[in-house]
C-alpha cells in the first residue's frame, strides 16, 4: 500500500493497513511520500503546497503513524494533524509495519535514512510540480546516495533497505523516446531506466546493487511481465 499523506492522513492510514496485514499474513508495508505529481492534486481539487510545507506534513504524518503502528495511543496537535487519544482500531499482525519511504530531495532522504525500513528513491520534485530531469543522471544518483549514507551512519546495517522505482524499461536503448526526461544515453545509464532483454536487465540489476545498494525495485504495471521474466532468472542464480 503506498500513499502521500496529503491523500492519506494518519487517521485513514491507521484503520486501513491493519486490516490489509490481517488479510496478508503479515506481509504489509506502508509506503508514504510527500506527492510530486501537481496533476494529481489538481484532479482532486486540492492546492500543490509548497515542497517544504508538502515535506513537513509527510514528516509530521510518519510520526503519528509509526507511533500508532508500535501501539501508543496519540494525542496530536501539530501544524497539519490534531488527534485526540487515537489508537489503533484492530491489532496488526506485524508491529511495526515495515514503512517504505519516498527519498526524492535531501531532506526527504535524511529523513528516511533515519526513520525508514525501506527508502524509496525517486528524483526530486520541482517548485511547480513534476520532478527535476537533472536527477536523471549517474552523478545526481551519487550525490543522493552519499546523503543517504552521511545521514545513516549511525544506524544498524547500514541504515534501510534501498529501493527504487523503475520509471520506464526498454528492450533497446532506441525505444527510449526523444523527449524523454534526459537524453538516452542519461536515461539509459542512469539509476531510473532499465534496457535491454532479460540477462542484460539481471547483470544491470546486479550491477547497481554493488554500486549503489539498490536491492528493491518497484516497476509500473505495464512492465510486470517483463520483471516476472527477470525475477524468474534471479531467482534461477
Amino acid at each position: 500500500m503506498f500513499t502521500t499523506t496529503t491523500f492519506g492522513i494518519p487517521f485513514c492510514s491507521r484503520v486501513r493497513p491493519p486490516k490489509s496485514t490481517c488479510s496478508q499474513h503479515g506481509r504489509m508495508e506502508l509506503g508514504i511520500g510527500a506527492g510530486w505529481s501537481k496533476d494529481e492534486y489538481d484532479s482532486v481539487g486540492m492546492p500543490f503546497d509548497s515542497g517544504p510545507t508538502r515535506v513537513d506534513r509527510y514528516e509530521e504524518a510518519v510520526g503519528i503513524i509509526r507511533a500508532l503502528h508500535n501501539g501508543e495511543t496519540v494525542t496530536h496537535h501539530g501544524a497539519h494533524y490534531r488527534l485526540a487519544e487515537c489508537s489503533l482500531a484492530v491489532e496488526p499482525v506485524q508491529r511495526p509495519i515495515p514503512l517504505l519511504l519516498g527519498g526524492g530531495g535531501p531532506r526527504m532522504t535524511r529523513f528516511a535514512a533515519n526513520t525508514a525500513d525501506t527508502v524509496a528513491f525517486v528524483p526530486r520534485s520541482l517548485p511547480g510540480g513534476g520532478i527535476d530531469p537533472s536527477e536523471f543522471s549517474e552523478s545526481a544518483f551519487d550525490a543522493k546516495i552519499a546523503i543517504l549514507n552521511s545521514a545513516a551512519a549511525n544506524r544498524a546495517a547500514g541504515g534501510p533497505e534501498r529501493g527504487i522505482l523503475a520509471f520506464e524499461v526498454h528492450r533497446s536503448i532506441d525505444q527510449i523516446p526523444d523527449n524523454d526526461w534526459a537524453p538516452r544515453d542519461v536515461i539509459a545509464n542512469g539509476p531510473y531506466a532499465l534496457v535491454g532483454d532479460t540477462p542484460r536487465i539481471v547483470d544491470t540489476l546486479l550491477e547497481r546493487r554493488e554500486r549503489w545498494g539498490l536491492s528493491y525495485w518497484t516497476c509500473w504495471e505495464d512492465d510486470i511481465d517483463v520483471f516476472s521474466g527477470v525475477v524468474a532468472a534471479l531467482a534461477g542464480m
